[in-house]
């Protein structure tokens, strides 16, 4: 068996597809990295908030009711905007 120089794969040339590859692996996930890290960042900050507005409420004299209401308003307030949020990213996508 005679090989024709035509036929012979260089090694240069795996490198080049293999880094192809990942370089789109890498821009498929960019998105998911941004939008996790940003939720696990918005989680903790939130997290924080919540426990300032309550002792903020416990100075002022809230009563317990009053606080009740005022985090209900709030996560109902949450609920209309992550709604919101997911007809927009339905329409009109995520674009980096």
């Amino acid at each position: 068996f005679k090989s024709e120089p035509n036929d012979i794969i260089s090694d240069k040339d795996a490198p080049k597809k293999k880094d192809s590859s990942m370089n789109l692996t890498s821009k498929a996930l960019r998105p998911f990295v941004i939008i996790s890290s940003s939720y696990l960042l918005f989680t903790v900050t939130d997290g924080a908030v919540r426990m300032i507005v309550l002792l903020h409420a416990y100075n002022k004299s809230f009563s317990a009711l009053e606080v009740a209401i005022m985090f209900s308003l709030y996560e109902l307030a949450g609920v209309f905007t992550n709604l919101a949020a997911g007809f927009m990213g339905a329409k009109w996508g995520i674009k980096f």
